[in-house]
């Protein structure tokens, strides 16, 4: 009941602490060593969730504030994190050349507005 009623008052790290606590108690000696490296492993899953929406606030703000290559830059930076290490260097590539066909598309558009077509 003490775990529920920390939870309800929004203490959940506290929660967390005690469920953690009771589950060591019941749990076998041997597997204790185990059980702590998987609750390090699961908090260090939680804070890159953390970290992960933090991040994708901050593109919100950048956008809204009309900093949109800034806010590319850091939705860019969020997916290299996520996919394979052998596979990022395909994807700056990816990303060159949609920037390359991007500023050529808005060259042509100024061009199209300095000299109407005949």
């Amino acid at each position: 009941m003490e775990i529920t009623i920390l939870e309800l008052s929004g203490k959940k790290v506290e929660a967390l602490a005690e469920t953690r606590k009771l589950e060591l108690e019941q749990l076998d000696s041997q597997f204790h060593a185990l059980q702590k490296e998987i609750n390090v492993l699961q908090d260090a899953q939680t804070q890159h969730e953390l970290d992960i929406a933090k991040r994708k606030m901050e593109i919100d703000v950048l956008r809204a504030a009309g900093y949109e290559l800034d806010a590319l830059a850091i939705e860019r930076a969020i997916e290299l994190d996520s996919i394979d290490e052998s596979l990022r260097a395909y994807q700056q590539s990816a990303w060159a050349l949609q920037d390359v066909i991007e500023t050529f598309d808005e060259f042509n558009e100024k061009i199209e507005q300095l000299v109407p077509p005949t």
